[in-house]
């Protein structure tokens, strides 16, 4: 399995197809955030964009943030299993996705979320907090 892409955002929502496919709609990738004081608590949703997937095999993906001076300030392991494509079509990609909530952030700058997969594989999304 590897890992397409990383994205973090303000809002992530399935959108149901007539042909029993999601489509995953992605709301304001986070670029900048800007907030009124720091340190703060923000929501964020992520999605990960996954290649060569396993279905039906139960797998995880550790997320990591870190902060401006790269010192790891959250981290969690989110288990996940892909399930077979309902039209029996063979796709091995596959988007997860998910949201956090009333995560701190202690300090004004660069944050990356990163993904790693139980192989190593990781991946990385990068985002800046603002003072206003």
């Amino acid at each position: 399995m590897r890992i397409n892409s990383v994205i973090v955002s303000e809002n992530i929502s399935n959108l149901p197809m007539p042909n029993n496919e999601n489509k995953v709609i992605i709301v304001q990738p986070l670029l900048s955030v800007r907030v009124p004081f720091i340190p703060t608590q923000l929501s964020f949703h992520f999605a990960i964009g996954l290649l060569d997937v396993e279905v039906n095999k139960e797998q995880k993906v550790t997320l990591v943030l870190s902060g401006p001076d790269e010192v790891e300030c959250w981290k969690t392991e989110m288990p996940f299993v892909v399930a077979p494509d309902p039209n029996g079509k063979n796709n091995p990609n596959s988007i997860i996705h998910g949201d956090f909530r009333n995560i701190a952030f202690l300090y004004e700058g660069e944050y990356t979320l990163r993904a790693i997969l139980e192989n190593g594989e990781s991946a990385s999304y990068k985002f800046m907090l603002i003072k206003e």
